[in-house]
């Protein structure tokens, strides 16, 4: 099922969802690598609130972001846990029997500096951010 995904407005929405869309399929972020990656170190907590709203998306791939010690931020054994483990694992990311997530191994080796259209595959950006 394809969920519409309407514009966010405002800078900092346009900014985490460019970096959500530039996370290579098999990797994962953190929240907190996102808002240093956006400037907004000590907002981990609101991005990971904006992030989520996305969570049912075929366009954003907010399943890639995870919580900084690896885990998937639903409950264990829920609905929308299942499903962001069934998608990581899809792309070949390995979730063990407690729920985490190898950072060596999957995590997204990038931090702060300017993004380059190169690292989007090329691909033009979504409407949304155009």
């Amino acid at each position: 099922m394809k969920i519409p995904v309407k514009a966010p407005s405002g800078t900092m929405r346009e900014s985490v969802m460019k970096w959500v869309l530039a996370i290579p399929e098999g990797k994962v972020a953190t929240y907190g690598q996102i808002a240093r990656l956006c400037e907004r170190a000590q907002q981990s907590s609101p991005i990971s609130i904006m992030v989520n709203r996305f969570k049912d998306s075929s366009e954003i791939p907010a399943y890639r972001v995870i919580r900084s010690d690896g885990s998937i931020k639903f409950q264990k054994g829920s609905v929308d846990y299942k499903r962001q483990k069934s998608r990581l694992e899809a792309e070949g990311v390995e979730v063990d029997e407690n729920g985490l997530i190898d950072l060596e191994k999957f995590g997204w080796k990038k931090e702060p500096r300017k993004l380059s259209k190169k690292e989007f595959g090329g691909r033009p950006l979504p409407k949304m951010f155009s």
